[in-house]
Order: C-alpha cells, then structure tokens, then sequence
C-alpha cells in the first residue's frame, strides 16, 4: 500500500471512528460529511474486516539500499 493510500485509510478509518461515536446512520453521517455512501460504506467494510482480526496493518519505512538516496 502506497502512502497516499496509506494517508486515505487513516483519514476514512478516523472519520469511521467519529461515526462510531456519533450515534447517526452510516448514510446520514457519510452525507453530512459530504462523502458518497458507497465509498463510505467501502471503507467501513474495510475497518470491520480489520477489527475482526484484530490485527493493524503496519508499514515498514521504505528503506535505500544505496547509500545517499
């Protein structure tokens, strides 16, 4: 996963969190964030699936192999 797709998981998975809290329907908060429901909904299959496990996909810093790089 590229870091801008990286960026985008944290930033839906935040609002996701702030979903969860708000107590609103899935399509209400994703409509008054301004954010197509089916993106959204995307995105919350997507955290469910990585609750589920319990697991947290974590990143290796991306490493030069060539010194100076």
């Amino acid at each position: 996963m590229g870091s801008t797709n990286v960026q985008k998981q944290r930033e839906m998975f935040s609002l996701l969190d702030h979903w969860q809290q708000s107590g609103l329907d899935l399509r209400l908060f994703a409509e008054s964030e301004g954010i197509s429901f089916s993106k959204f909904k995307y995105w919350h299959r997507k955290w469910q699936a990585l609750a589920s496990t319990g697991f947290v996909e974590l990143q290796a810093p991306l490493v030069s192999r060539f010194p100076g790089e």
